[in-house]
């Protein structure tokens, strides 16, 4: 059935080559109510149509919604390219600059880094203006992406001004040990579980899986000795090893994943953290 329509939609863009300025404003008022209802397929659709027989005077407004329409969707690259088509159909400063942070901010989302770097870093704005700050908030983002936490910290200051010397403090305290962005040491609680059974996970902050990785080889390694007893030391070998390794390597590999997942949480409490100060600023 959505194939079905949105055949009909595209066809009608040929069959009624016609369109009066009426129909535009009944079709643009028709995308907006699907816009409002969350119903992006239909509202792009529409908006697509009334950018079509608008041409060349191409509202950018119009693609903005249909860009908000991709978005939704999920369908990014799509989203990018109508934010670029809106920028260039623009003659508005700060109306272009809208379009320029919701296209960066799209790139941020999909881990386009690099990317975002070369549109922000593309554009001048006036020191000290709304928009001069908004930039450092994206470079900043970009950085802590890009891992580059030194100069995220720096850029996420310049986003605040001079004068607020609370915030600033706040972000550069978040920022003033490198070393709380690679903790905890993934290979370090690999080698630790490799040595200690457990330790690893301890390490990382999984109490219980470190407990229990130590109990389960513990316990490998008490069957040998009483195997050991009942049958020869070899047949006792071959009984206990498939499974004291599979436990043994499973706790060391998975003290290593703790420890990356661990790690990845700190990272984003320390992002969401600075967006709260950010935030609370701005308010």
């Amino acid at each position: 059935m959505k194939l079905k329509i949105r055949f009909l939609v595209v066809f009608s863009f040929f069959v009624v080559s016609g369109l009066a300025a009426q129909d535009l404003q009944q079709t643009r008022k028709l995308a907006d109510q699907f816009y409002a209802q969350g119903n992006f397929e239909q509202a792009s659709m529409c908006y697509q149509r009334v950018a079509f027989f608008s041409r060349p005077e191409a509202d950018p407004v119009i693609l903005s919604r249909i860009a908000g329409c991709f978005y939704e969707l999920g369908d990014f690259n799509r989203a990018m390219e109508y934010f670029d088509h809106a920028y260039f159909a623009s003659n508005d400063f700060d109306q272009q600059a809208e379009f320029l942070f919701q296209k960066t901010a799209t790139l941020l989302e999909t881990g386009n880094y690099h990317f975002a770097l070369v549109e922000l870093l593309g554009h001048d704005f006036e020191p000290k203006s709304t928009l001069h700050f908004r930039k450092q908030l994206y470079l900043g983002s970009a950085y802590f992406g890009l891992e580059q936490y030194e100069k995220a910290g720096e850029y996420f200051e310049k986003s605040i001004p001079e004068d607020a010397t609370d915030a600033r403090r706040a972000i550069q305290q978040l920022y003033d040990n490198p070393k709380k962005f690679r903790k905890p040491y993934p290979k370090l609680a690999l080698y630790m579980s490799a040595i200690l059974p457990g330790s690893g996970q301890l390490y990382a902050g999984d109490l219980g899986g470190g407990l229990n990785s130590f109990l389960l080889t513990g316990t490998l390694v008490g069957s040998y000795f009483l195997l050991v007893n009942a049958l020869h030391p070899v047949d006792a070998i071959l009984t206990i090893l498939p499974w004291f390794q599979r436990y043994y390597q499973g706790g060391f590999d998975q003290a290593e994943a703790i420890a990356i997942n661990k790690r990845e949480q700190n990272r984003n409490q320390i992002f969401q953290e600075t967006l709260d100060i950010i935030d609370r600023y701005y308010q």
